[in-house]
């Protein structure tokens, strides 16, 4: 220590020694002191602020050491940790993840550990990241790694349930199995009591769109947010949304539909570990807690919808569609569907998503002006509810959509002479160029490329693809984001060209020639 400085954490405690000595008032200031910082460092703990109140905690046992609060501190403390560390235990991750793709996590994670005497910040760190179809389905888990290296949170239920429902495709065929019973709502059961006598006494219905009432489980009667919203979605972890902790959450959404005709509406339900139930005209349609479809023969005119959700996890993952009963076509049959209901030339403009990155809004697509008439082609990962803003009238002859998971669907400016046609699977990539690296193992590219997506397309219809836009996850695109003109083909081609030069290289690093080892040298 250099002369003339002092060490100010220890001449605090002196401080504190001294004056509880010959100043109970001053003592008295710093038991407040004290007390008011472990009453925040509780707080910051039970709202999962971990790190902020170690520090505040530490802060006491340091510059407080001489005060009773001291002694509480670190006994709360303890306690917390002993909590903390109970929550995190991984004999709990492996009862509550059982499906065939969590135990692969669950083992990578292990060996992670293993290796490096330590969790994985996320789980792209994992062995099995980049490998195959892993990624997809790692998206779909949550995982949180525990301070003080106590463990980890895994939940992998929403991937497990994919995992095995791709299996069950890639077994029957990619064969999609349909509901063959239509209700009628006579048939149901009538609710004697629903969350709208409580949470909407006044029986408000919104002119269009949802009324979503946001409240604590622990706490029915008061609710916590109400707002307006186009879909019946949410999605979040922990407490991340409105402060209510996951495990403690629910919603009521009320609202009409409005139909032009006599219709069959699918209603698909997709939830995890919560329960659910959907109410059409007092008519109790469905309630449980498994991801189900539920055809409905529902006649012209407006039906109340009602949906009460009880969630029972650390995520909370729910949404609601439902849309007229279409079925979804081959990719094969896409070109002949065209062929015959479109007349003279058009554009196609495509969109590629992995995902929409709002909790419980659709993805908006903001179409651009065109002199020709054009057909979307719109492509996804997960499930998409596509909301069509038309602002300058442009001439949309027909809407061509598919996702790897079903239930996608479209609404928003459409009019009625739109052709709108679903397919089995997804069409094309979000990706403009592929990511590509030399590994250990060979030279890698993960995904496809806008030319790949291009010839695909084009090979549907007798159009070329003038447009393209393309996200991981986005609530809102503008189309076309990109336009593919010749001179920018000619870009991309230069890009590939140099990655084939980059995998070639890559190659001669793996596998050098002896015979020509030298060659480069001069």
């Amino acid at each position: 220590m250099k002369k003339g400085t002092f060490n100010l954490i220890p001449l605090k405690k002196i401080l504190v020694i001294s004056l509880c000595i010959f100043s109970v008032s001053a003592c008295d200031n710093s038991e407040k002191e004290a007390r008011v910082l472990l009453n925040e460092a509780i707080k910051d703990w039970k709202a999962d602020n971990i790190e902020t109140a170690e520090k505040k905690f530490d802060t006491i046992e340091s510059n407080y050491l001489n005060t009773k609060t001291a002694t509480d501190s670190i006994k709360e403390r303890a306690t917390l940790k002993v909590i903390y560390k109970s929550e995190y235990d991984s004999k709990k991750n492996k009862q509550k993840n059982r499906g065939g793709f969590s135990r692969k996590v669950i083992s990578s994670i292990d060996r992670y550990f293993q290796l490096n005497d330590s969790y994985p910040t996320d789980l792209t760190a994992l062995e099995i990241y980049g490998k195959s179809d892993n990624n997809n389905y790692l998206s779909l888990c949550a995982y949180k790694k525990a301070f003080f290296n106590y463990g980890y949170l895994l939940d992998c239920v929403n991937a497990d349930k994919a995992y095995k429902k791709d299996n069950n495709l890639q077994k029957a065929g990619s064969k999609k199995s349909v509901p063959k019973t239509i209700g009628k709502l006579q048939d149901y059961p009538k609710a004697k009591n629903t969350w709208g006598a409580q949470l909407n006494p006044s029986g408000e219905i919104p002119q269009m769109g949802f009324s979503a009432y946001y409240i604590n489980t622990d706490r029915p009667d008061k609710i916590i947010k109400k707002q307006i919203v186009d879909n019946i979605k949410v999605k979040y972890s922990w407490s991340d949304f409105h402060n209510i902790h996951s495990q403690d959450f629910g919603a009521y959404w009320v609202g009409n539909i409005h139909l032009s005709k006599n219709k069959i509406i699918k209603f698909n339900m997709e939830q995890s570990r919560s329960k659910s139930r959907l109410i059409i005209d007092g008519a109790i349609v469905y309630e449980q807690g498994a991801n189900t479809e539920v055809l409905v023969a529902l006649k012209k005119g407006p039906h109340k919808v009602e949906v009460e959700f009880i969630n029972n996890w650390h995520t909370t993952d729910f949404s609601l569609t439902f849309s007229e009963e279409v079925m979804p076509i081959s990719l094969s049959a896409v070109k002949s569907r065209l062929d015959e209901s479109l007349l003279g030339k058009y554009d196609i403009h495509y969109v590629g998503i992995y995902e929409s990155s709002n909790k419980s809004q659709p993805v908006i697509l903001n179409i651009e002006e065109s002199p020709k008439k054009i057909v979307l082609f719109l492509s996804s990962y997960r499930a998409v509810t596509w909301f069509i803003s038309n602002p300058f009238d442009t001439n949309i002859a027909a809407i061509v959509y598919g996702a790897h998971h079903p239930d996608s669907s479209i609404t928003g400016h459409v009019d009625e002479a739109t052709i709108l046609l679903p397919t089995e699977e997804t069409i094309g990539s979000y990706r403009t160029t592929s990511k590509c690296r030399c590994t250990p193992i060979g030279f890698h590219c993960e995904g496809s490329n806008i030319l790949s997506t291009k010839e695909k397309v084009e090979l549907l219809s007798n159009a070329n693809m003038t447009g393209f836009t393309g996200k991981y996850s986005t609530s809102s695109v503008v189309v076309p984001e990109i336009f593919v003109t010749q001179k920018y083909v000619s870009k991309i081609e230069k890009s590939n060209h140099e990655i084939n030069q980059q995998a070639e290289a890559c190659m001669k690093q793996l596998n050098p020639d002896f015979e020509n080892m030298f060659d480069s040298t001069g």
